[in-house]
């Protein structure tokens, strides 16, 4: 194992870490500013499956091409489309109400939610 797979996993241990405090830290504050429990469901249910999904692709996907000559535009919506297709499937119904009933278009929701994470992992 080379010093860049080192790196690598280092790297992945840390942002998996951070993504957990940031999360954990999202939905406390949500449960402060937000009174109606069903609303307060969903929206934590929302969190914590794009949260979910994202790592998941990130350790079993993104891990093993990012760095490399594989990773590349193709991969990168590979990689979207994986956590996408993950969040979509641990939804609850709940929840796929709430989207629908408040922003629309499920795909277009959750694609920017999980771009949203991928920002977070990549800012802290």
């Amino acid at each position: 194992m080379g010093w860049k797979e080192i790196l690598i996993s280092i790297v992945s241990i840390v942002l998996t870490s951070l993504a957990t405090w940031g999360v954990g830290k999202l939905t406390a504050w949500l449960n402060t500013k937000i009174k109606d429990k069903t609303t307060l469901s969903c929206l934590n249910d929302i969190i914590s499956v794009v949260s979910t999904a994202v790592k998941a692709t990130y350790q079993t996907y993104v891990d093993n091409v990012k760095g490399t000559d594989l990773w590349n535009e193709e991969a990168q919506k590979k990689a979207l489309n994986t956590a996408l297709e993950s969040a979509k499937s641990q939804l609850s119904e709940c929840s796929r109400k709430y989207v629908a009933d408040h922003f629309g278009d499920l795909d277009k929701y959750l694609i920017g939610r999980i771009e949203a994470a991928i920002y977070d992992l990549k800012n802290k």
